[in-house]
């Protein structure tokens, strides 16, 4: 009985230590949570192909209206959509860095994209305004500093804003 008993202690434990060394498998897509009130993910993949697809979107078009940065925490108001957990942020997982000629100067950038794709096929009666907060630090992880500045693209339409770290807002031309 007692043998039995270590049979089953080991099997339990081989089990369960297979079972976590398979949903451990590295993927393209890394889902990043609660970096924001929407799902972020890091993928240079998905990323590429929102840019790309952009110029001849079909689908459901919003428009980002406003963003404000307080230090690593961004607020982006974006009107359309009637869900605001139907946007995610898409981190394209680089972060561009540059020698500073002084230590005031901003040290990198970065790359976001934000998309819209609704659960359900029903139009909004209104057109409403939804604020994704995006918590850089979380987002970035060790790569973070607070000295970046993060460019934030539109999935619906060509629309870039670039954001500095004090948080001057720009359109990129």
């Amino acid at each position: 009985m007692k043998n039995l008993k270590n049979q089953f202690t080991v099997i339990a434990i081989t089990l369960f230590l297979g079972l976590g060394i398979i949903s451990c498998q590295k993927s393209d897509i890394a889902v990043v949570e609660p970096a924001s009130n929407v799902k972020s993910e890091k993928s240079a993949s998905e990323y590429a192909k929102l840019m790309n697809a952009r110029a001849n979107f079909k689908g459901y078009p919003f428009d980002i209206v406003e963003i404000k940065r307080t230090d690593n925490l961004l607020k982006v108001t974006v009107e359309g959509g009637c869900d605001t957990q139907a946007y995610r942020v898409i981190w394209d997982g680089v972060i561009n860095f540059t020698e500073p000629a002084n230590p005031t100067m901003v040290l990198g950038s970065t790359n976001l994209i934000i998309s819209h794709e609704p659960t359900s096929q029903v139009q909004c009666l209104a057109i409403m305004r939804h604020t994704i907060e995006i918590d850089l630090k979380l987002l970035l992880g060790n790569a973070y500093t607070p000295t970046i500045n993060v460019l934030i693209s539109n999935a619906s339409k060509v629309d870039d804003k670039i954001v500095d770290p004090k948080g001057v807002v720009t359109t990129k031309k």
